[in-house]
C-alpha cells in the first residue's frame, strides 16, 4: 500500500492528540482558577497527577528510578511513534534513502535500547496485577522480536521482509496509543468496570493492532483468495 505512510501519519497525529490531552489536559493547566483550586503549579504541567494511572502510583512518583525508567519509556515510545510513518512513505524512501535510513536507526535504537529495556521494567509494575503484567511482558517481547527482525532483514537486504516486520513492529509501537484508547473506550462505551478495565487494555493495546499489520501483509493473498 503506497499511501500506507499517509494512513499511518494522519490516524496517529490524531489518536496521538487525543491521548496526550487526557495526560496533559491542555485547556484546564491553562485555567489560573482551576490549578490554583487543585494546588497544582507549572511543573505539574507535565503530567496530571489527578488521573487514575498517578493516583495509582503515589507510592512509586517520588522513586528516582521508577519515575526515571517512565520518562526513558516515553522518549523509547515517542520517537518510534513519530518516526515510523515516514518508514512507509513509498515516494519518500525512494528519493531520500539516506534520510530512510537515518530515521530508521533512530526509530530502531529507541525501541531497543530505550523502549524495550524500561518497558520490561514498568511492566512489573503495570496497574491490573498478574494478568495486566504478563501483556506487557509480552508486548515488550514482540517490540524487541519484530524490530530486531526487521532491523537483521534490511541488513539482508531482503526488503520485503524486511518491510513486513517493520508494519509488524510499528503495530506494537502504536500500543503505547491504543492502551489510552482502551482505558477509555471500555469504561465510558462499554460499561466495563475498572479492574477488568485495566487488564482488557493491556492485552486490546496490542492483540488487534498486530492483526491488522497481518491483513495488510497478506493483503495480495486475501485479494487473490475472493477472486
Amino acid at each position: 500500500m503506497k499511501n500506507l505512510g499517509w494512513i499511518l501519519l494522519l490516524a496517529g497525529a490524531a489518536l496521538m492528540l487525543y491521548s496526550l490531552e487526557y495526560y496533559f489536559d491542555f485547556f484546564h493547566y491553562s485555567d489560573d482558577v482551576w490549578m490554583q483550586k487543585k494546588g497544582f503549579t507549572f511543573r505539574d504541567m507535565f503530567f496530571r497527577k489527578d488521573i487514575d494511572f498517578w493516583l495509582a502510583k503515589k507510592d512509586k512518583v517520588q522513586d528516582s528510578v521508577w519515575s526515571g525508567a517512565l520518562y526513558i519509556h516515553i522518549i523509547g515510545s515517542l520517537l518510534p511513534i513519530l518516526t515510523g510513518p515516514f518508514q512507509f512513505f513509498y515516494g519518500f524512501r525512494k528519493k531520500y534513502l539516506s534520510l530512510h535510513r537515518t530515521l530508521g536507526k533512530i526509530y530502531v535504537f529507541s525501541i531497543l535500547f530505550l523502549g524495550v529495556p524500561t518497558g520490561y521494567y514498568m511492566a512489573f509494575y503495570a496497574n491490573g496485577g498478574i494478568f495486566a503484567v504478563i501483556a506487557f511482558l509480552i508486548l515488550s517481547t514482540l517490540w524487541l522480536t519484530t524490530t530486531w527482525l526487521a532491523y537483521q532483514k534490511v541488513r539482508q537486504k531482503k526488503i520485503k521482509a524486511h518491510e513486513d516486520w517493520m508494519k509488524r513492529s510499528y503495530a506494537v509501537t502504536f500500543a503505547a496509543v491504543t492502551l489510552r484508547l482502551w482505558t477509555d473506550i471500555l469504561p465510558n462505551d462499554f460499561g466495563v468496570a475498572h479492574d477488568e478495565t485495566l487488564v482488557l487494555a493491556a492485552w486490546l493495546a496490542w492483540i488487534p493492532n498486530l492483526i491488522i499489520a497481518e491483513i495488510l501483509i497478506r493483503l495480495p493473498q486475501i485479494k487473490a483468495f475472493f477472486r
